[in-house]
């Protein structure tokens, strides 16, 4: 449970919030449920955000890494292949 309520002092609560609220309880309870609820759907819109964000970061840095060696593997341009020995079998 949420702070570490036991039965006994959520029973307290239960009763604190009827003599304070009386009948408009339901309405008290209706409203914090969709303040809850405006509060999630908000922290989700930023957190959609924040993941664009970073998709986005994240393509621009591999894009950069590719422009700056496009080829990693590749030989360098004063490369020649080695000799072929005749003699050698299997070389051709």
């Amino acid at each position: 449970m949420p702070f570490n309520l036991g039965f006994g002092e959520l029973f307290l609560l239960a009763i604190v919030a009827i003599i304070v609220f009386g009948g408009q309880l339901p309405d008290v309870a209706r409203k914090v449920g969709r303040g809850v609820t405006e509060f999630k759907a908000g922290m989700s819109g930023h957190l959609n955000e924040i993941r664009s964000d970073v998709d986005i970061r994240e393509d621009l840095d591999i894009r950069a890494d590719l422009e700056a060696d496009p080829a990693p593997d590749a030989p360098p341009a004063d490369w020649e292949p080695p000799p072929q020995d005749k003699d050698c079998p299997g070389m051709s």
